[in-house]
């Protein structure tokens, strides 16, 4: 797996206590594995098909949705956000086989809800057309929608009006930092 790259293997690596900071940290005298371990990054995320079932059958979640990762990465920068600095450069899933996603993981999970995530959905470029697309798809299914890391400047009414037409959903606003 080590040899792959992009992964961690723990047994092959040691680790000591550094003098200066007390932490402990990988030997790299005797490190049986590649050091450092370069981060593996997806390039082309749309060159990998999204995952339709969960790994594990009847699995049961606090929030029982089809979940359908629509980018990756973070154009805002936030200073105290730990996961948009981990996950750049952004990354834009194909609005198409997002639509195509959505319905395949309804279909195969049997949920009422479907959800579209990232760290910012609001910044996908294509947010409202491709929200308008999948309620298309949604409304005559009776399914609803949630969609999540909105901003204020996000959407507009329409919109809202759109993701309510099946029934009354969540939306999850990123309140703004001073960063």
């Amino acid at each position: 797996l080590a040899a792959m790259g992009g992964f961690y293997v723990p047994s092959l690596y040691d680790v000591v206590r550094d003098e200066r900071s007390d932490l402990l940290v990988v030997d790299p005298e005797t490190a049986r594995g590649p050091y450092p371990v370069k981060r593996a990054v997806v390039a082309d995320i749309n060159r990998y098909p999204f995952p339709t079932g969960a790994p594990v059958a009847a699995t049961q979640a606090i929030f029982d949705r089809a979940s359908i990762e629509i980018a990756r990465g973070c154009t805002e920068g936030c200073r105290f956000c730990q996961a948009g600095m981990i996950y750049r450069p952004v990354r834009e899933r194909d609005p198409e086989a997002v639509v195509d996603a959505v319905i395949a993981s309804l279909d195969r999970g049997g949920y009422d809800e479907a959800s579209l995530t990232s760290l910012s959905t609001a910044d996908y470029s294509c947010v409202s057309p491709l929200i308008k697309r999948v309620m298309e798809k949604l409304r005559a299914r009776r399914t609803s929608l949630t969609v999540s890391s909105l901003r204020a400047y996000g959407l507009d009414e329409d919109l809202l009006d759109e993701i309510s037409s099946v029934k009354a959903t969540g939306l999850t606003f990123a309140p703004e930092a001073g960063t």
